[in-house]
């Protein structure tokens, strides 16, 4: 037998084969890390955020070259999360109060009568889908088609995928004052104890103007109030929390999420934001923008909380490759500009 060194390309082709991807799944793109990091969950999970991105950079740094790889994967994994393939929680056998990520079970829901997406991930690497369903990538999406054929639906079932009605898995929070909700998330920072200085804080700053969310993050510096924000932990990514300051330093806390929810820490604190801004005068806006009369963009500032991404996920399509940004029916786009109003407390923008 001739031994030979393996070269880049067959490592790549090995990889794609393992992970059942097509030959024309184009390597490192958004399709091939979405299944990449369900694999590798698949194997390590329950575990933290830190630790799957490590596995998955870890075992592909070496064959790819790319500088900003953890950065990729991070971004990915934040959508599987979003769109529920894996669900973060607090740590059923730890009294620490960290979050990890578990698996979610199989199942499908309905995007219309004839497309379904196939959500969650089994353990040990299974592929959930059975033979004789044809499952399309785009992006972090499984999109089965024909799914108005009783007989697909039959096979879903038959290997334990059931389906999940679209109201559960979109679910919406109840609607309310943005009042309301600021007085919830005080009246849980008034019973704080004093806490410690936090080093390397980062807020969401209220007093800077909205459309720039990135720009909005800034160090706590001499700022007085309560904010959103970041604080670092020694291990696993940033906790979002919200904060009460006197002159830049922190004074009373708590982490997001609160309760006993499914939401993220950033899916509670994007809605805050909404309501701060709101109380201010200067509430969030969303832009619509006329695609000759065929579809309406709507654009936010913000990204979308779970819920609205997979919304969204259903009713449009994710334009310019931004989580900012998706196109709709011009029927459809009204009812959302509603919903953004009512939800989120956003207003129109006319430039």
């Amino acid at each position: 037998m001739e031994l030979r060194a393996a070269t880049n390309q067959d490592v790549i082709d090995t990889v794609l084969a393992q992970l059942g991807l097509d030959d024309d799944i184009e390597f490192m793109s958004k399709e091939f890390l979405g299944s990449a990091i369900r694999y590798t969950a698949s194997v390590v999970c329950p575990t933290s955020s830190r630790n799957l991105v490590s596995a998955v950079v870890g075992a592909m740094q070496s064959i790819t070259g790319i500088d900003d790889l953890r950065e990729r994967c991070r971004s990915v994994l934040d959508e599987l999360v979003a769109h529920g393939d894996l669900v973060e929680s607090e740590d059923i056998l730890s009294e620490t109060g960290n979050r990890l990520l578990y698996l979610a079970p199989p199942f499908f829901v309905r995007l219309n009568k004839a497309q379904a997406l196939v959500v969650g991930v089994a353990p040990d690497g299974i592929d959930p889908v059975p033979e004789g369903v044809r499952v399309e990538l785009r992006g972090v999406k499984r999109v089965v088609d024909g799914i108005d054929d009783p007989s697909v639906t039959q096979k879903l079932k038959f290997a334990g995928i059931e389906e999940l009605p679209y109201s559960t898995w979109a679910k919406s929070p109840d609607a309310r004052p943005y009042q309301d909700v600021l007085k919830r998330f005080d009246r849980l920072i008034d019973r704080q104890s004093e806490c410690g200085d936090i080093k390397g804080l980062r807020v969401l700053r209220w007093d800077t103007p909205n459309r720039w969310y990135r720009k909005r993050w800034d160090d706590s510096g001499q700022l007085t109030g309560r904010y959103v924000a970041r604080r670092p932990r020694k291990y696993g990514a940033d906790l979002w929390c919200y904060v009460e300051l006197a002159k830049g330093a922190a004074t009373k806390l708590i982490d997001l999420p609160v309760g006993r929810t499914a939401e993220r820490g950033c899916d509670q604190a994007w809605r805050l934001q909404c309501a701060i801004d709101a109380l201010q005068g200067a509430p969030q806006q969303y832009r619509t923008t006329t695609n000759d009369g065929a579809t309406v963009r709507i654009t936010i500032h913000i990204p979308p909380p779970a819920w609205l991404l997979r919304r969204w996920e259903c009713m449009g399509t994710q334009a310019a490759d931004s989580v900012f940004v998706f196109e709709f029916a011009p029927q459809v786009a009204l009812k959302e500009t509603k919903l953004l109003e009512r939800e989120l407390w956003m207003a129109s923008c006319e430039d």
